[in-house]
């Protein structure tokens, strides 16, 4: 059996197919610390206002106020979309993970790493493997898909 470097075209299309849930992860928090960001400053910029409905003493609105209102309304459907996705994320890197079966160690291993996102150094305390054994069972795994086929879309296949 020929041996594959890990960093070929191969295995990146595979641990790009693991990451998208472990990405849009990231992307939401971003998102949702982005949105508190806006939020904080558009409160704390926004001018005292007499009148009901937010119009200050000239009777008008704040520009500010209402534009920091639409890209927090925005913010807000992106993370929508994202949470939307999280079932359909899971299962499709959990589709991908299952082609390891029987061998349960690496695909424990790949749980760990791409549904819960947890760094080596948790994986490695959490299932009592030693960091090094754990790069090694990933390295099969990722090998083992490549031969398998497997790249970005191909979780929830139909079988």
């Amino acid at each position: 059996m020929k041996t594959k470097v890990l960093r070929s075209p191969e295995t990146e299309e595979v641990i790009k197919a693991l990451s998208v849930y472990v990405e849009a992860g990231k992307e939401f928090d971003r998102l949702l610390e982005l949105k508190k960001e806006k939020l904080s400053r558009a409160i704390y910029q926004s001018p005292s206002f007499d009148g009901p409905g937010g119009v200050n003493r000239n009777g008008l609105r704040s520009d500010k106020m209402a534009n920091a209102m639409v890209s927090i309304e925005r913010i807000d459907r992106k993370l929508c979309k994202i949470a939307g996705s999280f079932q359909t994320l899971i299962n499709e890197v959990q589709s991908i993970i299952d082609n390891l079966k029987p061998d349960y160690n690496q695909m424990i291993v790949m749980e760990w790493r791409y549904i819960n996102g947890e760094p080596w150094e948790t994986i490695s305390e959490k299932t009592g493997f030693s960091m090094s054994h754990c790069f090694l069972l990933h390295n099969k795994a990722i090998i083992t898909l490549c031969e398998k086929g497997i790249k970005k879309g191909d979780g929830c296949k139909d079988d």
